[in-house]
């Protein structure tokens, strides 16, 4: 007797399917921007939010770290979707993946998936946390193995995404502080060896303490100008600091100050000069402020530095009123400096002006 034929329906068959494999067709689906929600955000989050759902409830952590790494690397809808709820989705969901490989003990297997995420890398954040962390799960000689077949496989293969792959060995060089791999990483990026490139692999090295290194790079740069001269000075001066030069630190601090007159360098330069300079410094900013608007950057230099006439003086030069225009958290935390440091007066003549959102007062100003 003929067995009779059943046609199955997509329904049907997704009734008969596992949690799991209906979990990878539809991250699958949503990854190859195939799926009918892909074009309705709203859908389409509470579809990521239902997988999120039945991965949770699978026991097998094997398959929950697949299924995790799987959502991960859908997180190319992020270019798409306005809502900031998908970036604390996909923050969620790379933390959950960390969480998880740390007690798993295949280290082979989490190497895999992670590579995986680094090669399929869409240049979205979704999956940047994982890199950054890897020295949670994965050990120093896994981790280390595993940089060189990624940084292999960008040499060997015509990848489209290439940069974004290079940028996943950047973040898990980060992660371990590895210079040697992070400078080799950004060269394949920029064999032309710019300025800004040698600048950032400079700083890299300099934030590991490496100071031979970074002497190394910043002795390539070749006549900074503009942005470049800028990073180039302040990372110079972070190395003399580092080398005890203190005379050739200030020096250059007073470069970097009169060349790029910024706050964050003024106040490097006050905390390094003697009082009676720093004083001056002060004294030529609140004199050149005709006509500006009120600074927060400046108001946390003076407090920072026990300025306290000098805070008063400036207050009355800008006028209390602007003390609207300033962010209120910012300006609760100054008068919590300011009580700590006895100044309640002043403290409570800031309070007066704060307001929950400020003002715009620059047409009056």
């Amino acid at each position: 007797m003929k067995k009779k034929k059943v046609w199955k329906t997509p329904s049907m068959e997704k009734l008969s399917m596992k949690a799991e494999d209906l979990v990878r067709k539809t991250l699958c689906d949503i990854r190859e921007g195939r799926h009918p929600f892909c074009t309705h955000e709203e859908r389409l989050f509470e579809l990521l939010e239902k997988q999120v759902d039945l991965i949770d409830g699978i026991e097998d952590k094997k398959i929950k770290l697949e299924l995790l790494a799987r959502f991960l690397n859908t997180d190319a809808v992020l270019a798409e979707c306005e809502s900031d709820d998908f970036a604390d989705l996909y923050a969620d969901m790379a933390a959950y993946f960390v969480e998880e490989a740390e007690t798993f003990e295949d280290k082979e297997y989490l190497s895999a998936l992670v590579h995986d995420l680094a090669l399929r890398h869409t240049g979205e954040d979704g999956r940047s946390a994982v890199f950054l962390m890897l020295e949670n799960f994965l050990p120093e000689a896994t981790s280390t193995a595993l940089m060189e077949e990624i940084l292999e496989a960008v040499q060997v293969h015509a990848l489209d995404n290439y940069e974004y792959v290079i940028e996943a060995v950047c973040d898990m060089a980060d992660s371990l502080q590895k210079g040697d791999v992070y400078e080799r990483a950004r060269l394949l990026q920029d064999p032309d060896r710019s300025n800004a490139t040698l600048l950032d692999v400079a700083n890299f090295y300099m934030t590991a303490r490496d100071l031979n290194s970074t002497n190394r790079l910043l002795r390539e740069i070749k006549s900074p100008q503009g942005e470049d001269l800028e990073d180039y000075l302040d990372l110079k001066i972070a190395l003399l600091e580092a080398e005890g030069k203190k005379s050739e630190m200030v020096l250059l601090a007073e470069e970097l100050y009169e060349r790029f007159p910024k706050e964050m360098h003024l106040a490097k330069l006050c905390s390094i000069v003697e009082m009676n300079r720093r004083q001056v410094l002060l004294d030529r900013y609140i004199k050149l402020q005709s006509g500006s608007s009120i600074s927060l950057g400046f108001l946390q230099i003076l407090v920072a530095f026990n300025e306290f006439v000098r805070l008063e003086l400036y207050l009355e030069k800008m006028g209390d009123e602007q003390l609207t225009t300033l962010s209120a958290d910012a300006l609760i935390h100054l008068t919590q400096e300011l009580e700590e440091k006895g100044q309640i007066e002043l403290s409570n003549r800031i309070k007066e002006w704060i307001v929950e959102e400020p003002e715009d007062l620059r047409e009056k100003f």
